[in-house]
């Protein structure tokens, strides 16, 4: 049964626009501050629901003990995560490429979004939210991150998913969402999708003792931003350490632009010269260099409020590189390139990746790429983490059935 579509470009136009979307996504962002943030919570002596783990610390700390004291943060993820050469592909096609292995960011469930809820989470807790709403597709990586963190933190989750391209992947990436037995909510058409969330937040607040609070798509908010703005400071100090050249282009996939607005910023903190190309798996308006540079300056100004006397630079649209040729067909339709570039990989370095992010950004990277001009770098996003054994399809709600009928 072919189900409906609804393209991401479609969602945040829906989600971002109209007086009852506004009103709906309204009352759920504002529960998200709707209790706030005393000195004493931050300050006080214990840290257990916020970190659990501080060693080793988040770069981003280093800049200034304000900032470790002022936003909350939880240790997720095991950093710094390995950056080396990949020496069959680079031989293969004539060129220096190099690899940040963001997949291995957790054995639990890996790839970019783990960064991102170190502070996310973190930042929900120190709100007295102990309950999450999040929205993507129905084979989101980000809902799968989500809902995993959110069991591993004993946290009811809803995942409120539209329709995507149905693939064997996204099959499976359905599957190891249950596997945390998360609530969901189906939107069937795009008018729905805000009331979806609506009813999902209700099912929330119904929970006994539940404070829901609200991750945005892709966990791309100003907090999540973070996450990626301390990520590009671990990488300055790898090359820095020798562990990594300087590349000469960066290539790192963009959707909800967290990650990229994440890694601009944090190369302009760190005074770190590199060119970092958003590889768009969205179309525009969905993602354009307005809303990278306004995430992007909006967690420098998280910063900048935690620190207000360190010296925080801004980032303009001009700084902002987006590559929109490698799209193909849309928001999680596989491309001819994108596959082959996903075969090639796997094939000569045993690296998975994925067609809806990683496979269009890598072969981005392959076709772009000068060997001339120096190595180029493939910030890898996806989770590499093998899959443990998955539930099977039928324990899905009911509304999922349709997406394994052929």
């Amino acid at each position: 049964m072919k189900a409906p579509h609804l393209s991401r470009r479609s969602v945040l136009r829906i989600l971002g626009g109209g007086a009852a979307a506004s009103a709906i996504i309204g009352r759920v962002a504002n529960a998200n501050a709707a209790k706030p943030v005393t000195s004493s919570f931050r300050n006080s002596g214990d840290h257990s629901v916020l970190r659990r783990a501080v060693d080793p610390l988040p770069p981003l700390f280093g800049l200034d003990e304000r900032i470790q004291q002022r936003l909350p943060w939880m240790s997720l993820i095991a950093r710094p995560t390995p950056c080396h050469r990949l020496e069959h592909l680079s031989r293969r096609v004539g060129a220096d490429i190099w690899i940040k292995r963001d997949d291995l960011t957790s054995p639990l469930y890996g790839g970019n979004k783990a960064r991102k809820n170190e502070f996310l989470f973190s930042d929900l807790a120190a709100n007295q939210r102990n309950a999450v709403l999040t929205m993507g597709g129905i084979g989101s990586h980000h809902c799968c991150s989500v809902a995993a963190t959110a069991s591993t933190l004993g946290w009811p989750a809803m995942l409120v998913q539209f329709p995507q391209p149905v693939t064997e992947h996204v099959r499976q990436m359905m599957r190891w969402q249950q596997l945390w037995k998360p609530q969901r909510v189906l939107a069937r058409a795009e008018w729905t999708l805000p009331f979806a969330v609506l009813r999902g937040w209700n099912r929330l607040e119904h929970l006994p003792r539940a404070r829901p609070g609200l991750i945005w798509m892709g966990g791309s908010s100003p907090v999540g931003t973070l996450g990626y703005v301390d990520a590009a400071l671990e990488f300055a100090q790898q090359v820095r350490c020798g562990d990594a050249p300087m590349p000469a282009r960066m290539y790192v996939a963009a959707g909800s632009g967290g990650t990229l607005a994440g890694l601009i910023a944090g190369f302009r903190l760190a005074a770190f010269p590199v060119e970092v190309i958003g590889v768009q798996i969205v179309p525009s308006p969905a993602i354009t260099r307005f809303s990278v540079a306004w995430l992007a300056n909006a967690a420098l100004e998280l910063i900048s409020d935690a620190a207000p006397d360190l010296e925080i630079p801004s980032v303009s649209r001009a700084e902002v590189r987006l590559e929109d040729r490698f799209l193909g067909d849309g928001y999680g339709s596989p491309t001819p390139e994108g596959v082959a570039a996903r075969r090639l990989v796997w094939e000569l370095e045993g690296i998975p990746l994925e067609d809806t992010y990683t496979s269009k950004t890598m072969a981005a990277l392959l076709a772009l790429s000068q060997p001339q001009a120096g190595p180029a770098l493939f910030w890898n996003t996806y989770n590499s983490a093998p899959p443990p054994p998955l539930p099977p399809w039928q324990d899905l709600p009911q509304a999922y059935h349709q997406f394994y009928r052929d």
